[in-house]
């Protein structure tokens, strides 16, 4: 079908409420309560005709369908909740002072006969610390439980909207086999390879800026159903069925299928390479943006437990995850958001941040595996368990080298000018792969400073892989994460590596 020319058209409300009946009658894996709690808050939207103006409404336990909203918040948000708006907006929120992409979403709830919508920067006190754990810790039930999220995925922020016009289809002339005329409506084919969950490093290009957003990867991940606002079409994501305007069927996969829960453990590898790969307004929220995936992991696990974006049953391996990024970077791009008074601990993926970076993140058994771990010790910053951690500290014990920091800058690299990392131990040299850069900037360290190499053992038989680690900054006798290191890619490298650690002592150590 060549579809409607505005995706705010009765055509398109339609097609909404046929792709929902379908999914609530047909789709057994979809299957929700007729009738959820509802959140802490939500907006009542009012009448369709809005003759009555849109107020926040505090549920006390009432049960009811209500809808979501996905969005960008794009920098400051130009209207939002607080302790001291909060009774003025229990009275009434003023249609003039409300932006348009929220304008759009309390038209569409109306317009799908709905009275309730949950957006997050209205029905969370933004100021309340406690509040806003409370919600966040929540996130899960609220998206799951929504019989529907509107992703406004056009909007970069909230002034933009969510509904858009579309190109008009080319009317093509022609003459049939027996003289005829006729006519037919032709499109641009579309694309749907950016509309995978995996899609964050061509999202924004694309034009779908919420796909690049964190929190939004957390709420596709969660919701039962969504329907995506694009330029040229409706796209609707449910657990069971992926769908759009053009009527192409697309199918799942295994990275794009919709039952990401289900899945659990075995797919945390794509989920921590897509969410790093994606932004945060605020560095804080690294690990509670991830927070409600990783509750209802916890859940279908049940032996497994999750550790400061960790899972337990892929320890040691995921200690050893990389960062990736653009070949173009004549630096690690990563910047460690790790600080004593809380933030991922730096033997977490989640410590790093940087633009046009995604974390690999390791699962397997190591072969000839030489560290065992001891104690793990995560304590939270707040009530919620797999939010914001206030201390992470864990005991390793295994073979430690130590070994003197060598950099210098090369233009023999394939990228131009680039700062090459390297440890020498005696005769020895092995380059090395730093999280941040180590030359300058805050984790700046001196030529010749002494780190120390944890040995984890081998990968393939012949790649020998490590930690590399410097004294902590804050605390006495423990240690931080600095970067990795491989002996790889040659028959050597298993004789290089023995040598490496040939005079190395076995010591229990504690990484922060």
């Amino acid at each position: 079908t060549h579809g409607a020319m505005d995706s705010g058209s009765d055509a398109c409300f339609e097609q909404i409420k046929a792709w929902i009946n379908d999914c609530v009658e047909q789709h057994s894996i979809c299957k929700q309560p007729e009738f959820t709690a509802l959140p802490s808050r939500v907006i009542d939207v009012g009448p369709l005709d809005g003759s009555q103006e849109p107020k926040l409404v505090e549920t006390k336990g009432l049960f009811g369908k209500y809808l979501t909203l996905s969005h960008c918040w794009g920098g400051s948000q130009p209207i939002k909740t607080v302790r001291d708006t909060l009774e003025e907006n229990k009275r009434c929120i003023l249609w003039s002072s409300i932006p348009k992409t929220f304008q759009d979403a309390i038209t569409i709830t109306r317009r799908l006969e709905l009275q309730y919508l949950w957006i997050d920067s209205l029905c969370i006190i933004q100021d309340d610390t406690t509040d806003w754990e409370l919600e966040s810790a929540n996130m899960a039930a609220i998206y799951e439980n929504s019989l529907l999220t509107i992703s406004a995925s056009l909007a970069a922020n909230a002034n933009q909207g969510c509904f858009s016009l579309r190109d008009p289809p080319y009317e093509v002339h022609g003459l049939g086999p027996n003289g005829q005329q006729y006519s037919v409506l032709v499109r641009k084919l579309m694309s749907h390879d950016d509309l995978s969950v995996n899609a964050a490093r061509w999202a924004y290009e694309s034009g779908i800026p919420l796909l690049d957003r964190a929190w939004a990867y957390q709420e596709r991940l969660l919701a039962t159903r969504i329907v995506h606002f694009l330029p040229r079409e409706l796209f609707w994501e449910c657990k069971d069925a992926l769908r759009c305007e053009c009527a192409e069927y697309i199918p799942p996969s295994s990275t794009n299928s919709r039952d990401f829960i289900q899945l659990a453990l075995k797919i945390w590898p794509m989920i921590v390479s897509e969410y790093s790969a994606r932004s945060l307004t605020f560095r804080k929220d690294r690990l509670p943006a991830l927070s409600g995936v990783a509750k209802r992991m916890e859940e279908k696990t049940n032996s497994a437990k999750y550790m400061a974006g960790i899972w337990s049953n892929h320890l040691p391996t995921a200690l050893l995850w990389q960062i990736k990024y653009h070949h173009s970077t004549p630096e690690p791009p990563g910047r460690r958001d790790w600080h004593p008074d809380g933030q991922a601990p730096s033997w977490s993926w989640a410590s790093i941040e940087g633009e046009g970076i995604y974390i690999k993140y390791r699962v397997g058994d190591l072969e000839e595996s030489s560290v065992q771990i001891l104690d793990v010790n995560i304590v939270p910053a707040g009530i919620d368990p797999t939010g914001a951690i206030k201390l992470g500290r864990i005991t390793l014990r295994g073979m430690v080298a130590t070994a003197a920091l060598h950099y210098y800058t090369s233009s023999k690299t394939g990228r131009g000018s680039a700062t090459i990392y390297q440890l020498r131990k005696n005769d020895l040299v092995c380059h090395i792969y730093p999280d941040t850069p180590l030359s300058d900037g805050e984790d700046f360290l001196p030529h010749g400073y002494l780190l120390s190499c944890l040995r984890f053992g081998t990968v393939h038989k012949i790649d020998t892989r490590a930690l590399i680690l410097r004294q902590s900054r804050y605390f006495p006798d423990l240690y931080e994460r600095v970067g990795e290191m491989c002996f790889q890619d040659h028959d050597q490298a298993h004789i290089q590596a023995k040598s490496w650690f040939r005079n190395a002592k076995e010591i229990e150590i504690t990484i922060v």
